[in-house]
């Protein structure tokens, strides 16, 4: 039976019904989320009625947790009030006490899926800690199935593998309006595990930030999100989250503080001098 993987959809609803309207994921009677199902992309809800109604027509479906979906477990914490954690909380506000994750990973021999590495959803692996992961892998595991890191990646390694197939609703793969995903078959003896693309129209995202209103409660993080379904920069989000860093240490306050965020989204080149509150207006 083939199963579909996705990863990252990041509440990203559009990108999500392109996939499952393709033929590949059609013809898949499992599929499994790794992870990072909702925050960031402004449609919590419609995101998971999507998986639910996909499954409901015949298909197991297991969601993995993310580290956002871990967040969310403890989005009532002194931690997650500051500034820099708007949208984490408007995610809560929207989705309440429905259900964004069944299990932290699966082990199936020759696969384990998760979301960062086993054990730590949180973990972004690099060109160097790939390499100590896959050793590492449990007696009988030969592929590492990861979301977490964006862009669309293969790494072997003394025949082992690790494999990611991209962020569906925050692709970092290049470009912008493609939602990536896989489709792992176990009776294919040439390939098991096939990445694919399909396009959708990011172009009315604004418009759903502004609607669902996500980007009142969040407007610098919810611009940085669209901006990145528009475009798909690699990096994008980290490289921002290092100018916020910069900008704090400049200003001595602390990260989640609002008024470094106002700073650092003025101050990033990228938006040419136009502020989030002047953004959402347009």
């Amino acid at each position: 039976m083939r199963i579909l993987l996705l990863a990252d959809i990041h509440a990203n609803a559009e990108a999500l019904r392109a996939v499952l309207a393709s033929p590949e994921a059609c013809a898949c009677g499992e599929v499994i989320s790794l992870g990072d199902q909702v925050n960031y992309g402004p449609q919590p809800e419609e995101t998971l009625d999507l998986l639910s109604r996909f499954a409901a027509q015949g298909r197991k479906m297991t969601l993995l947790m993310g580290n956002h979906e871990e967040r969310l477990e403890h989005i009532g914490e002194e931690r997650f009030r500051a500034y820099n954690w708007s949208l984490l909380r408007w995610t809560a506000s929207r989705i309440g006490r429905r259900k964004t994750w069944d299990v932290r990973e699966i082990r199936r021999a020759p696969y384990f899926f998760t979301h960062g590495i086993p054990g730590n959803p949180s973990f972004l692996m690099d060109a160097e800690s790939v390499k100590e992961v896959l050793d590492a892998l449990p007696e009988g595991c030969r592929c590492l199935v990861t979301g977490h890191d964006h862009a669309p990646s293969r790494t072997l390694r003394h025949g082992r593998e690790r494999f990611n197939p991209g962020s569906l609703g925050m692709n970092e793969g290049g470009e912008g309006g493609t939602a990536p995903f896989a489709v792992l078959d176990p009776d294919d003896p040439i390939g098991p595990l096939t990445g694919y693309t399909v396009s959708y129209d990011p172009s009315r995202m604004k418009a759903i930030y502004r609607e669902s209103g996500a980007a009142g409660a969040a407007p610098e993080m919810a611009r940085l999100c669209l901006n990145q379904m528009l475009h798909g920069e690699k990096r994008n989000m980290l490289t921002f989250m290092d100018h916020v860093k910069k900008t704090a240490d400049a200003m001595g306050a602390s990260f989640g503080d609002e008024s470094v965020w106002r700073e650092a989204d003025r101050t990033w080149p990228q938006n040419e001098g136009v502020t989030a509150g002047v953004f959402w207006k347009r």
